[in-house]
């Protein structure tokens, strides 16, 4: 496959992450709580993994490997709780605003990393990303968003975007050489570990997910878990967390075109620019002129 086909499953992988933002929206509608949603979602998110995993090849890997695995998971499963948290307290779209800020902070990630300042092709994408990001930062109405109205909503909201650039920049790095859904797994498995810790299972026994969570836990779990972290462990190692993180933020249109469909939080007209602005920026890094073609 070549560097646009893994770049295209890192884009998928973001997009699905924006699809489960408002699932989580539907869920706290419902009345769950944020720590009972995130639960629900890595524990259908690791059977689903884990029943792939049968059919698929597989690799001893070392002591090594799996604590590297597992700790790109637990980053991954914070993001969702941070993620939960922001997203009961604010728009589905406002709080993938917050957690979109991961664009900046990879890229910064990255250049403390390599010791390097960013391509301009890189600051350009960023500079327009910022900029579509606060056209689609407008509510429906058009009114600004009252960030500081909400400060428990936007603390977690940031908090999650750190987590997941982390998440991006490690899952590159993490357990190389062992295959894609293997890698998945481990890493939901850590993931699923941290949260069980930090929230009681009661949601198991008490009637809470067979009286209706299993539904949203489903649609999260393979929109939150499963197919974000499959795409990004089979892409973001072939092209770089710093191409990654721009892909990446293909997360805030799908979240804003999935708040519309499910939740029906509308778009407006500058909202809409905001998401083309940003489609543009994901295109830079792709994009390269042909010259030795002319030689």
């Amino acid at each position: 496959m070549k560097r646009f086909g893994y770049s295209f499953l890192v884009l998928l992988g973001a997009c699905s992450y924006g699809v489960h933002g408002p699932i989580i929206k539907m869920a706290s509608n419902a009345g769950y709580s944020s720590s009972d949603i995130v639960s629900a979602q890595y524990l259908t998110g690791v059977i689903f993994l884990a029943a792939a995993w049968l059919f698929m090849p597989k690799r001893n890997m070392s002591i090594k490997q799996w604590g590297e695995l597992l700790g790109t998971g637990v980053l991954l499963s914070v993001t969702g709780l941070f993620y939960a948290i922001s997203i009961a307290d604010l728009s589905a779209s406002a709080a993938v605003i917050l957690l979109f800020q991961f664009v900046w902070m990879g890229i910064v990630i990255e250049s403390i990393h390599m010791r390097t300042l960013p391509k301009g092709s890189t600051v350009i994408s960023v500079v327009l990303i910022w900029t579509g990001t606060f056209l689609a930062a407008r509510s429906g109405s058009g009114e600004a968003i009252e960030w500081f109205s909400h400060p428990v909503g936007v603390l977690c909201g940031l908090l999650s975007g750190l987590t997941f650039a982390l998440f991006i920049f490690l899952s590159g790095r993490s357990g190389k050489g062992v295959p894609a859904v293997q890698r998945s797994l481990f890493m939901s498995i850590g993931g699923l570990i941290v949260i069980l810790i930090m929230n009681s299972p009661s949601f198991l026994i008490d009637g809470t997910f067979t009286g209706g969570l299993w539904q949203y836990g489903l649609l999260s779990g393979l929109f939150g878990a499963v197919l974000p972290v499959l795409f990004f462990a089979a892409g973001t190692p072939q092209i770089g967390s710093g191409t990654a993180t721009i892909c990446g933020a293909a997360e805030l249109p799908a979240a804003v075109v999935a708040a519309w469909l499910f939740v029906g939080e509308q778009a407006t007209t500058v909202q809409t620019v905001g998401i083309l602005i940003i489609l543009i920026a994901i295109t830079l890094p792709q994009w390269k002129p042909k010259r030795a073609a002319y030689r």
